[in-house]
């Protein structure tokens, strides 16, 4: 994958400095985080229950999703989530980066056979990274909310794996065995519909879309690639006869679904989709570079090969036109499935598969202009670096995330004393336990950091929740969730007022 700039020994400090940057905030919030919602529910949960019967009953009760049941269960069973509640954003940071840099290798040695570093290589894989980071649709429950996290974004790393492997079997490079690559990739279709609905979803279409091509450019369709389709479609209804999928969907959406109402719902999302891509500058400079790259690839043998099937047509309006259709049928079944309700967190694999293909169509398009005027070599490589630092830092998300810091700070410090006050009242066999009201505690915590007062706007950004990790104070709800007060074994939580004010919960 050619950009005119990486190879460059200063461009590529400076951007790896600013790639550091970029990721201060978001690693720092790891540190911040806190349990939310489901957390503590599952823990009390398999708590009661115990591993292996935790998993029985989130697998027939609920929507099946046995791989990331699994893996949920083992990460609160030993107590590994519950203690070091700061791990799994940082595992998943790590083995996104990982998958990406899989998939980027992939590409640069199957379909290129480029000669690139692995340092190079490395570094488009952060910049990829950051990109899918700035255009997630919920950045807290896509990295920071655990039992979110386990679900959404377990998929889309075992999809960007897939990815890979489907490219290292139709478009080998010489070493590793066909039969080995498609038992792996059956077994990466298995863990990705054991994980969500979304992401098996999307790969059957798109999976069934490029055999649809196949047949209609060749007149024939690879007897792997009809496999592939044939074993989602089996692994899908398993877990909709197995599972409680089925019944929960039906207890917790309407029995009447209205599919006119639908309609404008699923226009919306589409264009929240792109719209969470397409807010970002660095979508439309690393568009730019990758169309760059293809133009300069565009004279290796083994890219003309990959073009094969497209020689002499336009790629780039079918291209876009199946990326849409993928998306608009995908949130279409997706929405009649669920009666139009999707929540953000959903949205963040969708987004993350669109933003993939519209970078490998630009891609694509470059290499299939060989003849093309515009050459990457006449472009300044300062220049470029110098546009990808602005556009690093230009991110909402990024503003945000910094903002989060500074207001997380003093939340995550507020919940640390409550967190004590309530584990000393487990200890002692309290059912009962008395937390001073949030509002008071972060004044008076503001007030020890910054005893001579500060300036009223970061007074003001000081209380402000943060954004970009979750905010969850169940102790001043009404009712208190039931998983809150099982987790700390207790039956009642007062607010220390004039007047504590009882807040009884629903039981567990």
């Amino acid at each position: 994958m050619a950009n005119p700039f990486v190879e460059n020994k200063w461009s590529s400090r400076i951007l790896w400095g600013v790639i550091f940057a970029a990721m201060a905030p978001f690693l720092l919030l790891c540190f911040f985080n806190r349990m939310a919602s489901d957390d503590y529910s599952l823990s009390a949960s398999y708590r009661v229950y115990g591993f292996w019967k935790g998993q029985e009953l989130m697998f027939a009760g609920f929507t099946g999703r046995f791989f990331t049941t699994f893996l949920t269960g083992a990460f609160m069973d030993t107590g590994i989530m519950t203690r070091y509640y700061f791990l799994h954003p940082l595992l998943f940071f790590i083995l996104t980066g990982w998958a990406i840099f899989f998939l980027v290798s992939t590409v640069h040695k199957n379909i290129l056979a480029g000669s690139l570093s692995r340092s190079s290589l490395a570094l488009i894989s952060a910049l990829l990274f950051l990109l899918n980071l700035y255009t997630l649709a919920d950045i807290a429950t896509g990295y920071y909310w655990f039992c979110s996290v386990v679900v959404y974004q377990t998929a889309f790393i075992l999809s960007l794996l897939l990815a890979g492997c489907l490219l290292r079997r139709f478009y080998p490079s010489g070493s590793g065995s066909p039969r080995r690559l498609d038992i792996l990739i059956l077994l990466l279709l298995v863990l990705i519909s054991g994980s969500n609905e979304v992401a098996p979803l999307f790969f059957l279409l798109l999976l069934s879309l490029l055999a649809a091509l196949h047949y209609y450019l060749q007149r024939k369709v690879p007897r792997a690639l009809i496999l592939y389709i044939v074993a989602l479609i089996v692994l899908g209804l398993f877990l909709v006869l197995s599972s409680g999928i089925v019944s929960v969907r039906s207890q917790v959406m309407s029995a009447h679904p209205r599919y006119l109402s639908i309609l404008p719902i699923l226009l919306f999302r589409i264009a929240g989709v792109l719209y969470y891509i397409l807010k970002e500058p660095l979508f439309w400079v690393a568009a730019f570079l990758f169309f760059l790259a293809g133009v300069r690839s565009a004279a290796n043998p083994r890219a003309a090969a990959f073009l094969s099937f497209f020689r002499g047509r336009s790629l780039f309006l079918p291209g876009l036109s199946m990326i849409l259709l993928l998306l608009t049928a995908s949130l279409a079944i997706l929405l009649v499935f669920t009666n139009g309700s999707l929540p953000p967190r959903a949205l963040n694999n969708l987004i993350g598969y669109t933003l993939f293909c519209l970078l490998g169509l630009v891609f694509m398009t470059g290499l299939a202009r060989p003849s093309l005027a515009l050459r990457p070599d006449g472009f300044s490589s300062s220049l470029l670096t110098a546009i990808l630092v602005c556009v690093l830092l230009a991110s909402v998300n990024y503003q945000d995330a910094w903002k989060s810091v500074l207001s997380g700070y003093f939340y995550h410090s507020v919940m640390e004393d409550r967190e004590k006050v309530l584990l000393e009242a487990e200890k002692d066999h309290r059912r009962t336990a008395v937390v001073e009201p949030f509002e008071q505690a972060l004044q008076e915590k503001i007030r020890r950091v910054f005893p001579n007062g500060t300036f009223k706007t970061l007074n003001k950004q000081l209380q402000e929740k943060p954004t970009t990790i979750l905010y969850y104070n169940p102790a001043e709800e009404k009712p208190i969730p039931a998983g809150y007060l099982a987790y700390y074994q207790l039956d009642t939580i007062l607010i220390r007022k004039d007047s504590a004010e009882t807040r009884p919960g629903k039981g567990f």
